[in-house]
């Protein structure tokens, strides 16, 4: 098996990993729209329906159970941002604040913005639904070609490598995303450093 090959084998484990959290989140978020939205769908019909009777009562609850998940959605579409990407980025500087800020957890997907506590009743549901497609959006690249720049770019980090002569910012990002390497300052400034997973990847390498 070819470096670039045991790369592709842990990013396919990874993603399987990004999938099983895309399908929590949906599920979880999914369950607490029918039980938030729901419920307030059904009380509303039950208290407009001894004002309009019982079809139109319900008619107009489930109106309102609707109106406040759109505004909900929108509120955490906002914050959430599931369809934003981190690549391609131009801006050298953008790309080595990134790695040097963002850990592999936040580097795959996280909210832009953290929602205030207080709205959690009513956005739980929806932002769990968005962060859930924003996991799927966001599935860590199997490119041949990328990978085996990858797999380059990790041995040069062997003794580190400064992040001023990065060619390959796709490739760091995918290893940073894999939590093969880290960013260490040292006095050729802000550098590529191997993780001990890293570390271990190339070790296997060698047999």
């Amino acid at each position: 098996m070819t470096p670039a090959e045991r790369l592709a084998k842990l990013v396919r484990k990874k993603n399987k990993e990004l999938e099983k959290n895309a399908k929590e989140e949906f599920i979880v978020g999914s369950t607490f729209i029918g039980l938030t939205y729901g419920g307030l769908a059904f009380l509303s019909g039950c208290v407009l329906a001894f004002v309009y009777g019982m079809g139109t009562g319900f008619v107009y609850g489930f109106g309102i159970g609707l109106t406040m998940l759109s505004l909900a959605a929108m509120i955490c579409w906002r914050t959430v941002n599931p369809t934003r990407s981190y690549l391609p980025l131009d801006d050298p500087d953008a790309i080595c604040e990134m790695l040097d800020n963002g850990t592999p957890q936040t580097m795959l997907f996280h909210p832009e913005h953290e929602l205030p506590r207080f709205l959690s009743i009513v956005t739980t549901g929806p932002e769990s639904v968005l962060k859930g497609y924003g996991l799927k959006q966001n599935l860590i690249s199997t490119d041949e070609e990328l990978l085996e720049r990858s797999m380059k770019l990790l041995k040069r980090c062997n003794d580190g490598y400064p992040l001023k002569r990065m060619k390959n910012p796709e490739a760091a990002v995918l290893l940073r995303q894999m939590g093969l390497v880290r960013t260490d300052r040292r006095e050729a400034g802000l550098t590529l450093a191997l993780t001990q997973d890293g570390d271990t990847l190339l070790e296997h390498g060698k047999h």
